[in-house]
């Protein structure tokens, strides 16, 4: 979910793209399940394991049924169906009514938790259709000057490169007449390169010998679709959970030990985590004790009525009854703070290794009342909404890419705002608090943690029954 739609564009002809944008959606239907038969699915077959190329502490998974997602388009939330075909259009030769398939992986391997080019991250993405090969190959020579052709492999044309300026990161593209593969890896800096200047950033020119590439993951990902290469399916977790979540029109999941996420959730920058500070927050932590997976998926099969099924794997399943009623007790106290918006109906249930939340209701509503769309007005349950304040702000990043937001001009905000933004390959909400006097021309907040390179930052507002984003930055 890194780089932006454009950024990725100009970095990786556009494939990375498309599947960032697909990452962004399930993130704002909150990675759903739905479950499924004793097999895995017919497209989990051509998941690559990320971990075949890297130790990966976290690997991961979002596929979407394009077919479905043509059906239920109407039902789906307005932010969900504009960033799905924004990413398609942004790359040429590329539309969802050609594609059969979209699916992507990726992997993160966390070094120094203060240094974030200590990491180790893979992504790659697939689609499956009917394309333009040559309209998206003259897109991969014309506008990114990194990518060169490097021949052909298995029936596609690849193109492969990396900045001048990073050694750490190279990105790769596939292309054939019925499939796209798209390919990024980062990798940690070496420690015998020199800096220059005040700016901490290494003076690179090519990728460290030995070292797995975007091409190798590419290659991975063909060979892997073609029946051979090294499947996700392979580890007996992932098989479970994809065999779990079966056939569905929008599936996600990662897996992940609950040590990882607590750091995440919790860490202090240091390596170490903090207590929890109220009753929601050690819910939290007490959840993902022996926490090994979390997938989801779900639909949209009428315009009034969506489900999103989330299920958490746990190492034991003696556990599992008591992480239950830690996930329902968690669930009553937050929509007992939940004054300004209707609580969808849930459901919490077992199933072997597994608790299973299944979140029913219109989904238009829940994207409006918990704000994943742009900005949702108008009526609701409890009656007219309040107006979004009206705002200028403005954004600084230093050189360890932590932001600096300044309110510049307008109305005084009387909340507290949410500034979302991915740190480490994973989605980060930090708080702005208002304060007193609220957030008012000349103030600033500055982020805890370094924002991703070509991620974006939103700065959510929510009010009485309404939600927007009040500002937008990509990072440079």
């Amino acid at each position: 979910m890194a780089p932006q739609r454009r950024d990725v564009l100009r970095a990786g002809g556009g494939l990375a793209a498309l599947l960032t944008g697909l990452a962004g959606c399930t993130e704002q239907i909150d990675d759903v399940t739905g479950g499924g038969g004793p097999d895995t699915p017919s497209y989990a077959g051509a998941l690559l394991d990320p971990g075949t190329l890297f130790e990966m502490e976290t690997r991961g998974f979002v596929s979407v049924d394009a077919e479905a997602y043509r059906e239920q388009q109407a039902a789906l939330p307005e932010e969900f169906r504009r960033s799905v075909e924004d990413t398609a259009g942004d790359v040429e030769g590329v539309d969802t009514a050609d594609a059969d398939r979209l699916s992507g992986v990726f992997g993160r391997d966390r070094g120094d938790p203060e240094n974030r080019h200590d990491d180790a991250t893979v992504s790659v993405g697939r689609v499956t259709g009917s394309f333009d090969a040559e309209a998206a190959a003259s897109q991969a020579e014309s506008e990114n000057e990194t990518l060169t052709e490097r021949g052909e492999y298995e029936g596609y044309t690849l193109y492969a490169g990396a900045s001048e300026y990073d050694l750490t990161q190279s990105v790769a593209v596939a292309i054939s007449s019925d499939a796209l593969v798209g390919a990024t890896v980062n990798v940690p800096t070496p420690e015998d390169v020199e800096t220059s200047g005040d700016i901490d950033e290494p003076e690179l020119s090519a990728t460290p010998s030995g070292v797995p590439t975007a091409v190798d993951a590419v290659r991975a990902a063909i060979d892997t679709a073609d029946g051979g290469g090294d499947p996700l399916t392979d580890d007996e977790l992932a098989a479970q959970v994809l065999a779990d979540l079966g056939d569905q029109p929008l599936v996600g999941g990662a897996l992940v030990a609950g040590a990882t996420v607590r750091q995440q959730y919790f860490g202090d920058g240091e390596g170490g985590t903090r207590d929890p500070e109220d009753e929601v927050a050690t819910d939290v932590k007490a959840l993902t004790q022996g926490l090994t997976a979390v997938a989801g998926s779900g639909g949209a099969p009428e315009t009034t009525a969506g489900e999103v099924v989330v299920r958490l794997y746990y190492e034991s399943e003696d556990v599992v009854s008591d992480r239950a009623e830690t996930l329902r007790s968690a669930l009553e106290t937050a929509k007992s703070r939940s004054e300004d918006v209707t609580p969808p109906e849930t459901e919490v249930t077992t199933d072997g290794r597994a608790v299973v939340l299944t979140i029913t209701g219109d989904p238009q509503q829940l994207s409006e009342e918990f704000g994943a769309g742009e900005a949702s007005g108008g009526s609701s349950a409890r009656g007219t909404a309040v107006e979004p304040p009206q705002v200028t702000f403005g954004f600084e990043y230093d050189a360890q890419n932590r932001l600096t937001v300044t309110h510049e001009d307008g109305d005084v905000v009387p909340t507290d705002l949410q500034v979302r933004f991915e740190s480490g390959g994973e989605s980060r909400p930090e708080t702005w608090p208002a304060g007193d006097d609220g957030i008012a021309a000349g103030d600033s907040y500055t982020t805890d943690a370094s924002v991703d390179s070509g991620s974006q930052v939103l700065l959510v507002w929510q009010g009485e029954g309404a939600a927007a984003v009040l500002g937008k930055s990509e990072a440079p």
